[in-house]
């Protein structure tokens, strides 16, 4: 059963020039299920490069992105009678994108910024089980991730 809620974290870094702006952000997906009998712990991260348009002297700034990277962490270990079974998953690709709303309010030489961000991602991953140590089956298989985040910051002025 699912018992907890997904969060996120990550990091972003903006440019922006008159009007333009190019910026790299880096966004952490936890969604795991940690009190489930397998102990599930999995974290997808996407890294995308976006470009912005900023209005109103950069109080509001919009902006997309292609997703250019990723990685997946994902760990679980079930035991049963004197079988260990353990799971893991690498990442073959990741695609997707990325869209954001940003509002900039100085206060003096910085400005104070708040956000929300939109992400809509597609993971291939691959999956390997193991049985007491040695290999037992492998696959492959998709998945779709969207989620938003509400972001903050702080900005310097040149």
């Amino acid at each position: 059963a699912y018992d907890c809620t997904p969060t996120s974290e990550g990091t972003s870094l903006r440019g922006i020039l008159g009007l333009f702006g190019v910026g790299y952000t880096s966004s952490t997906l936890n969604n795991g299920w940690p009190s489930n009998p397998y102990n599930l712990e999995k974290k997808l991260t996407a890294n995308a490069a976006d470009f912005s348009l900023s209005f109103l002297d950069a109080m509001v700034t919009v902006g997309y992105g292609p997703v250019i990277g990723g990685a997946v962490e994902t760990k679980a270990r079930l035991v049963q009678d004197s079988n260990v079974f353990e799971f893991t998953q690498s990442l073959e690709n990741v695609s997707g994108s990325t869209s954001f709303l940003n509002l900039g309010f100085d206060v003096g030489p910085l400005e104070l910024i708040a956000g929300y961000r939109m992400w809509d991602t597609k993971y291939k991953l691959k999956t390997d089980i193991t049985l007491n140590g040695s290999p037992n089956s492998s696959s492959t298989e998709e998945e779709t991730r969207k989620w938003n985040e509400m972001t903050v910051g702080v900005g310097f002025g040149f």
